[in-house]
């Protein structure tokens, strides 16, 4: 079991009632504690997460505010104690 902090807002924010939680989940991959969010807050979080089955290009995963796109992906490993934020790209000006 891997507990960490789970950090988000803007329309993630509005399925899980809260900016900031701790959680634990089974495994240790990006891929894991995505499937973990999927479980508890259900379709309405796969579908902004997974559109068409595949990651959206419109959400940033952060593990101790570095991008997993610069890591290893989904394959990127989390441990006990780190960080993850769930952002949805967001536009302004």
């Amino acid at each position: 079991m891997t507990s960490i902090v789970f950090r988000t807002f803007g329309n993630i924010s509005a399925i899980t009632k809260q900016n900031q939680m701790n959680m634990e989940f089974e495994g240790c991959t990006a891929e894991d504690f995505l499937n973990k969010l999927i479980e508890k807050f259900g379709e309405d979080m796969k579908k902004i997460l997974f559109p068409g089955g595949s990651l959206s290009d419109l959400i940033f995963i952060l593990i101790n505010g570095r991008n997993i796109e610069g890591l290893e992906g989904l394959e990127t490993k989390i441990k006990d104690g780190d960080t993850v934020s769930v952002l949805p790209m967001t536009a302004g000006g």
